[in-house]
């Protein structure tokens, strides 16, 4: 079998267990713990991952770039962006902490605990470099065990809380164990050699200054693109209240929790692309954005069916007002998952100054037409601000990069004899 058929299976079958969680024990969490905390917990994964990307400088393109040529800079690169990420990180997060705590949001104790169990959540993550490196060798079935092992440990302590009917700070327990245990799990089966270890021991200041210098457009890019993912959630939470936040997040679960298929496919058949020449490489790309969208499409359409039924079950009458979010969502949903993949086309062509640019603009409409949007249609506003981004970003603004018509490509994705060869993919 094709190594990026496996590839995404193993991302999938990961990714699967995931999504049973979200929808089955995840859902008892929420109807448990009211709409209430499930949007305060929602607003501080919001936050502190926006802290977590920021600290990221938006390096994972680079280095799977260098690693998909040469495997030992890729190992480097991901040791080096780690120990950077981290201490970025933790400098972040202790300046949001203190902003949550003197404007109030995390009053009573229970808050608290949930929200710096988030923050040591996010920790964990950063210090994770060995996940990339699996991906850009192709062995994602490292990342997988390791993710499905923490996730059901997690999973099965969310489960047996609602059971018991314990406190409710509990829950904070299960947040950090299951991105702990995969990354002890990680760092027992992941393979660094020596060489990653030795060059990192004679990087001087003036080394790492140039390295952030470098990945600053990345990181521009990165925080921008994330700003208006994340914006209307934050908006939401400051206009409405905890508890419209976590309606909110209830349709964003089901809009977005899915969304692994789509990664999983472009994670594993863009490293192929950075190796095509000679305008192989934008066919190539073409059959990608068509086979993600119809993977989007199919999945869309069964959820839309779904919704009205699942929603009312799993999550309770409190949470119903999210059916009516969910299809607009989805809308946004597969436009973001056709622009991840145009994204690549501008990593190849060293687009990143145009890249950070154009997310730079959006992330500042965004703002303005969030909190419009909000003010004036409340919760269904905040989802039409993030279609109407999605559509600025992908058609419009990428419209004016010189170095490939990207309009084209996209196009040529729903060309008839695309839809043909896409087999040959």
């Amino acid at each position: 079998m094709d190594n990026r058929i496996k590839n995404v299976l193993w991302m999938g079958i990961e990714k699967c267990i995931s999504v049973i969680g979200v929808f089955v024990i995840t859902a008892a969490m929420a109807n448990y713990i009211g709409a209430f905390y499930f949007g305060a917990i929602s607003y501080a994964a919001s936050i502190f991952s926006l802290a977590y990307i920021v600290s990221s400088l938006g390096a994972d393109s680079a280095i799977i770039r260098k690693g998909s040529i040469f495997d030992k800079g890729g190992e480097f690169r991901s040791l080096y962006i780690m120990i950077i990420r981290t201490l970025l990180y933790i400098t972040i997060s202790a300046l949001v902490i203190i902003y949550l705590y003197l404007s109030k949001k995390i009053a009573d104790q229970t808050l608290f605990f949930l929200v710096f169990s988030v923050f040591i959540s996010q920790l964990l993550l950063s210090f994770d470099f060995f996940s990339i490196i699996n991906n850009f060798r192709l062995k994602s079935k490292i990342n997988t065990l390791s993710n499905v092992m923490g996730l059901v440990l997690a999973l099965a302590l969310r489960f047996i809380f609602v059971k018991i009917q314990a406190p409710i700070i509990y829950f904070s327990i299960p947040i950090i164990i299951s991105p702990l245990v995969s990354l002890i799990i990680k760092f027992i089966n992941t393979e660094v050699s020596n060489f990653s270890y030795y060059k990192l021991s004679k990087i001087n200041i003036t080394r790492s200054l140039k390295t952030v210098r470098f990945l600053f457009p990345f990181a521009i890019t990165s925080i921008s693109a994330n700003i208006y993912n994340r914006i209307p959630l934050i908006f939401i939470t400051s206009i409405l209240g905890f508890k419209s936040a976590g309606i909110f997040s209830c349709a964003l679960t089901f809009s977005t929790a899915w969304s692994f298929f789509p990664n999983s496919l472009i994670s594993s058949f863009i490293p192929e692309f950075y190796k095509k020449n000679n305008g192989e490489d934008f066919h190539y790309i073409s059959k990608v954005v068509l086979m993600v969208f119809l993977c989007c499409l199919i999945i869309s359409l069964l959820i839309i069916l779904l919704i009205p039924y699942i929603i009312p079950y799993l999550y309770g009458s409190e949470y119903e007002e999210s059916i009516k979010l969910v299809p607009v969502m989805l809308v946004s949903t597969v436009l973001g998952m056709i622009g991840n993949t145009i994204y690549h086309v501008f990593i190849k062509t060293k687009g990143y100054k145009f890249v950070m640019i154009k997310t730079l603009i959006c992330a500042i409409c965004s703002l303005f037409l969030t909190y419009i949007a909000i003010i004036y249609l409340n919760l269904i506003g905040g989802v039409f601000s993030l279609v109407l981004i999605e559509i600025i970003s992908l058609f419009l603004m990428n419209g004016m990069y010189k170095q490939a018509k990207i309009n084209s490509i996209l196009y040529n994705s729903f060309k008839f004899s695309t839809i043909k060869k896409l087999r040959q993919l």
